[in-house]
């Protein structure tokens, strides 16, 4: 019986070294979730398996950089140090590879009440003398979680109900259609922006989730086609999921950034699978004209197939 007992003491460490992980990570959730909510930024669901796979890893890239830096120091062959460290650092990127948008959540904002419930339940819970162990704790936290995240759902579901139309900003429209589905209808809001990537990044993406959540765009349309709203679609693809995109056919642009931009949104559509529906027929001639008149010379980018 002698041999048992050093798994059965591996076992004890690890369900403990489990159980304060878990712990700290929901409270650090409860903590930061009502900030993350009020600033419209979104929350992974894979957080606490990303953590718990991520702090060995980060805890060993930072022991072997240490020894590799004091290797080189003192002028000692470090060349396996080195080989370790990018194999470490590739195999960081390959997990990284499978992240996916679709793992960040957003929550709709509730009233400022609302929001300091769980910071407020959290502090009872840590000091109420019922909650001695660490798995009362646990469940707790996890109660609280459920608790609020519930909420945002019924939040979001009001706001489907009585803001049907919300302007994200100037001349950028979402309307919730019949079957509860969102759209964005852009009427020029980027036309003048220098860094149209940037007003999607910190206004409207914030703007929306504080709306509406974690909603899928069902159709985006673009009505009035430049640069600057083929940018800012092309931004907000990459950032949402994003099921169709709507524009129009155009006459000849003054300029080959529009053009440039036009086909940068193309390939990320591409890239991403969302299918790219062209509208107005009118100006469909001059475009096939135009593509099998195309000379290299005249183009800003290659036309791909």
């Amino acid at each position: 019986m002698a041999p048992m007992a050093p798994i059965k003491n591996i076992i004890c460490y690890g369900k403990n070294y489990l159980l304060v992980f878990l712990q700290t990570q929901c409270a650090l959730t409860i903590v930061s979730l009502p900030i993350i909510v009020y600033w419209g930024l979104g929350i992974s669901t894979v957080a606490v398996v990303g953590n718990l796979i991520f702090t060995p890893l980060l805890m060993l890239f930072l022991f072997i950089c240490t020894l590799t830096f004091f290797a080189a120091l003192f002028h000692l062959p470090h060349g396996y140090l080195t080989l370790l460290l990018n194999t470490l650092a590739e195999g960081w990127q390959h997990i990284l590879s499978f992240s996916s948008q679709q793992w960040i959540i957003h929550c709709a904002k509730p009233p400022i009440i609302i929001l300091a419930l769980p910071v407020a339940a959290l502090i009872i819970c840590l000091r109420h003398p019922a909650i001695h162990n660490a798995s009362r704790r646990l469940l707790a936290m996890v109660s609280i979680l459920a608790l609020f995240l519930g909420y945002c759902w019924l939040q979001q579901q009001y706001m489907l109900f009585s803001y049907p139309t919300k302007l994200l900003h100037e001349k950028l429209y979402a309307i919730v259609r019949a079957d509860n589905q969102l759209m964005i209808i852009d009427e020029g809001f980027a036309a003048r922006k220098k860094s149209p990537d940037k007003v999607v990044d910190f206004q409207v993406l914030p703007e929306l989730a504080k709306t509406y959540g974690s909603m899928a765009i069902a159709e985006y349309t673009i009505s009035k086609p430049t640069r600057g709203s083929m940018k800012a679609a092309e931004q907000l693809c990459k950032k949402c999921v994003v099921k169709e995109v709507r524009l129009p056919y155009f006459t000849a642009p003054a300029n080959k950034s529009t053009w440039r931009a036009f086909y940068d949104l193309k390939r990320t559509l591409e890239a991403q699978q969302i299918p790219l529906i062209r509208y107005n027929e009118k100006h469909l001639a001059w475009w096939r004209y135009k593509l099998r008149s195309w000379t290299a010379k005249e183009a800003p980018l290659k036309i791909q197939s």
